[in-house]
């Protein structure tokens, strides 16, 4: 354009043929990183500058986050390392030899493989994943089932929603793994991602250990895991368990409480 046009941005320096073109410039992220360096005293870039600028922070953000998939898991000590060097300085110290003899693997048997596109490096032992002993948000492995709720809890703040109202908390816990490790689904806000190791780091760096439990989850799925008739640990005699069904499907309560139905959920949500 024109040097002389009146429809002019001062910040990027730059001027328009039409007054549309300007006002739609305004809304740029060029711009608005113009304003941002006008603020700190900064001269503006062009905006061939600014793609530039762009590219590169883009290439840098995929290396990052390829980056943060890389780890080297050892299958026999359930640990996880962020580098090569530590992995195989592992693989030499007492405790992963202990752990070997302990579990019968011979050094025959121990082999190291090429790092995958989730990067994950494992040693001969059992790589079979139980969903109930396996954190769902990270590699650790438990002995106990309530050993591995405990550390979900302390490590991840994950917990399992109406739990006095759960009665197969073993068969929830797998049925959010499968969600995981086979849909690579974030359990909060259901993305989809590239694997499974990379929907538990977008968990655990999002902060989105724990499920939804709103209209965007499967509702008969949840129903297979929860009865809702009355609380499992209801301890108080002077609380009426006794139950009617409405046409709506509520459980009316003998003092005229109505439970709504989790069905109906996203129209309770409704003002």
């Amino acid at each position: 354009p024109s040097g002389t046009s009146k429809f002019t941005c001062l910040t990027c320096q730059v001027a328009f043929a039409t007054s549309e073109l300007q006002r739609s410039h305004y809304h740029t992220d060029w711009h608005k990183y113009n304003l941002k360096r006008k603020v700190a005293e900064l001269v503006p870039v062009s905006a061939e500058q600014f793609i530039e600028k762009v590219t590169a922070l883009q290439a840098q953000d995929q290396e990052e986050r390829e980056q943060s998939f890389l780890a080297y898991n050892c299958a026999i000590c359930r640990k996880r390392y962020g580098s090569e060097a530590a992995f195989k300085s592992h693989l030499r110290s007492r405790k992963h030899n202990e752990s070997k003899h302990d579990q019968g693997i011979s050094m025959a048997d121990e082999f190291m493989t090429v790092p995958t596109n989730t990067a994950t490096v494992m040693t001969m032992g059992d790589t079979q994943r139980d969903s109930c002993l396996h954190c769902l948000f990270c590699d650790e492995r438990q002995d106990q089932f309530s050993d591995n709720i405990h550390h979900m809890s302390v490590s991840h703040g994950f917990f399992l929603p109406d739990i006095e109202y759960l009665v197969d908390a073993q068969g929830l816990v797998k049925y959010l793994s499968t969600k995981i490790q086979s849909d690579y689904m974030c359990l909060y806000c259901n993305k989809t991602l590239k694997s499974a190791q990379a929907a538990m780091s977008h968990m655990v760096n999002k902060g989105h250990c724990k499920m939804a439990y709103d209209d965007t989850e499967d509702v008969d799925a949840l129903l297979r895991y929860y009865d809702f008739g009355s609380p499992l640990n209801e301890n108080d005699d002077d609380v009426s368990t006794t139950t009617i069904a409405s046409e709506e499907g509520e459980l009316i309560l003998h003092d005229g409480t109505r439970l709504g139905n989790r069905r109906l959920l996203k129209y309770y949500k409704q003002k």
